[in-house]
């Protein structure tokens, strides 16, 4: 084992990796467009911002005689549209032809957040159809904030001069100042030749173009897919396809896995050609580099079966080389890792991200095996051997779907591709993130990520506060004093549980009422309820009480309301005891009957004894 596997082994992962099987699918959107040509829209590339937007690229069927239209958009991580362009050509040409137009790639500047994607756009060429030109756009973020598109740095539009119909980027790279970029022009006859560029970022001025081109088969044209550059060393590596031999319309054309790694004056370091099996397609799709690691690793697939027919019997392929190679010109495989091949599957590894730990994160598809459908599928490789980790696999959409691109920054991965619904091929996208609270919702569009009973909205009581009702009146209970009283939402005067009744209706309610009945009195009073505290007579005893209630004005009274002392009529004179009145118009006591005449006398002596006793009290005590 080389001496840099051996470092490699002893470098565990981190606990920053990334856990798959923590995340939960938060969410996939899929976009459909005009079907004016083959109904195929697609998701190429994905890239996450520093504020956790996705941007995605594409292209979208066009409308008719269109052919397909780039596609850019960004998504909140809560699915909102913060913005999207699309890239249309319009009719070119001499024949005015519908222009093929497609953005392959993206990323983005981690701490600038520049933007650089590429593609291919149709424009009027050199032949009499439209040529598609290899573009690359660098764009700054808008200052006018995320909710706006990029604005345009520089831009590169370039053609080889063949009369050749297609020339596209496939793969960009952004890092120490410079732009990288990877694609092919199918140059002339449709052998393919790669072609690669470093471009300065602040100014856009490149390198002449970094090509490559084998024998010149028609049938098996030579293709660069992606770039990725070291931000330590200035080495960049590209990555595709070498075609080796065939012809047009064979299942067994023989596509070769090549890649070629550059240093930082861009001569070439070192080269690896892998043929997995003769008359066979095997093919380099992506790559990362680790700086930190110096290591380059490489993603695609091989075919384990015995023709190219259907793509079936293709499996993952990935490679980690160290980035210096063997010093002889070729590789230093570090590890490989393989995934399916299995009979009649068709299992891609298409794209490359790493995580915080350094571990590898992959990209692609994978066979459902109820179905027979290609779904999406990610895989976790530990990054000192490449051994598996963790997996996840997206549902059976209908048809076969696949991941093509994939992103992962502050805890969220980012997924794009195609999604086919069993009738046509969707532009498709999806976001993979924590859910703290375990409730099945990502974080990012769950309205309380750390309550576990709340995920749309907040509800009436917000999160953490359950929108109980218990006493089922309707109000929750957070929004109420009396949570079990159904017929109060606040205390009120007579507090829960106590209804704010005036049985009597007299202003006063029953809860302060000592008589709720009585609408004349709120207290006992002397009398006590639904009985008046009246003195009719006005002798200060209540009638209640007042066994004389008729008692003349003014006349002193005793404990029962009756007259004491000598009663006079209206002239003074001493009243009759014959009878209980007196005549000849002397006023009576107004009593029904007089006290009888023998005790009139006794009753004075009393009074006269008790004023003398008293008298005497007063002297003894002083007062």
């Amino acid at each position: 084992m080389p001496l840099r596997s051996l470092v490699l082994l002893a470098l565990p992962s981190s606990a920053l990796a990334v856990d798959l099987d923590a995340l939960v699918e938060s969410w996939t959107t899929t976009v459909s467009g005009q079907d004016g040509s083959d109904g195929v829209d697609e998701a190429t590339d994905v890239a996450l911002t520093l504020t956790n937007d996705l941007i995605v690229t594409g292209f979208l069927d066009g409308a008719v005689d269109h052919m397909h239209d780039g596609y850019i958009v960004a998504w909140g991580a809560d699915t909102t549209e913060r913005w999207s362009v699309t890239v249309d050509a319009g009719a070119v040409g001499p024949n005015q032809l519908g222009s093929d137009d497609r953005v392959q790639a993206i990323d983005i500047e981690p701490v600038t957040e520049a933007i650089t994607w590429c593609g291919a756009t149709g424009a009027t060429g050199f032949a009499p159809d439209p040529l598609g030109w290899y573009w690359v756009e660098s764009l700054e973020p808008s200052p006018l904030g995320s909710a706006y598109p990029p604005l345009l740095d520089w831009d590169l539009t370039y053609s080889d001069g063949q009369s050749s119909p297609l020339q596209s980027c496939h793969g960009v790279d952004r890092g120490s100042g410079y732009t990288y970029a990877a694609g092919w022009s199918q140059h002339g006859a449709d052998e393919g030749r790669w072609l690669s560029w470093r471009f300065v970022d602040s100014s856009g001025l490149a390198d002449p173009p970094y090509t490559f081109e084998y024998a010149g088969f028609p049938a098996v044209p030579d293709q660069a897919y992606d770039v990725s550059a070291s931000s330590a060393t200035g080495q960049f590596v590209v990555v595709g396809t070498q075609g080796f031999s065939g012809l047009p319309g064979s299942d067994l054309n023989d596509t070769d896995w090549y890649v070629r790694l550059y240093d930082a004056a861009g001569t070439l370091a070192w080269e690896h050609l892998y043929r997995g099996g003769e008359q066979l397609e095997d093919k380099a799709l992506a790559t990362v580099y680790d700086p930190s690691n110096q290591v380059v690793y490489v993603a695609g697939f091989e075919n384990g079966g015995s023709d190219n027919a259907g793509g079936s019997d293709r499996g993952w392929l990935v490679i980690a080389y160290d980035q210096d190679g063997d010093g002889l010109g070729g590789p230093d495989i570090l590890w490989t890792h393989r995934f399916g091949e299995g009979s009649g599957a068709d299992e891609v590894a298409t794209s490359l991200v790493l995580d915080e730990s350094g571990d590898l994160l992959v990209g692609g598809s994978t066979v459902d095996p109820t179905s027979g459908h290609e779904i999406w599928r990610v895989s976790k490789l530990s990054f000192y051997d490449g051994v598996e980790l963790q997996s996840w696999e997206g549902v059976d959409h209908g048809g076969d779907s696949r991941v093509q691109g994939i992103d992962y920054r502050n805890g969220k991965l980012a997924l794009a591709g195609y999604a086919h619904d069993g009738t046509s091929r969707q532009f498709a996208a999806a976001l993979l993130e924590d859910d703290r609270d375990a409730d099945g919702i990502g974080d990012s569009v769950d309205a309380c990520p750390d309550d576990p009973l709340k995920a749309a909205d907040t509800g009436v009581c917000g999160c953490n506060v359950p929108d109980t009702d218990t006493d089922g009146d309707g109000f929750e209970n957070c929004v109420e004093d009396c949570p079990t009283d159904p017929n109060k939402q606040e205390p009120g005067v007579c507090g829960c549980e106590e209804p704010d009744d005036d049985t009597d209706e007299d202003g006063t309610f029953d809860c302060e009422d000592d008589c709720p009945g009585d609408p004349g009195k709120i207290a006992w009073g002397i009398c006590g309820c639904n009985t008046p505290d009246d003195d009719t007579d006005g002798d200060g005893i209540v009638d209640c009480q007042d066994s004389c209630s008729d008692t003349p004005a003014g006349a002193a009274v005793d404990a029962a309301g009756c007259p004491v002392g000598p009663a006079t009529g209206d002239t003074g004179a001493p009243a009759t005891t014959d009878g209980g009145k007196g005549g000849g118009g002397g006023g009576g006591c107004g009593c029904s009957s007089a006290p009888p005449t023998g005790l009139i006398m006794p009753l004075f002596m009393l009074l006269a004894g008790y004023r003398r006793r008293m008298s005497l009290d007063l002297r003894r005590t002083g007062s």
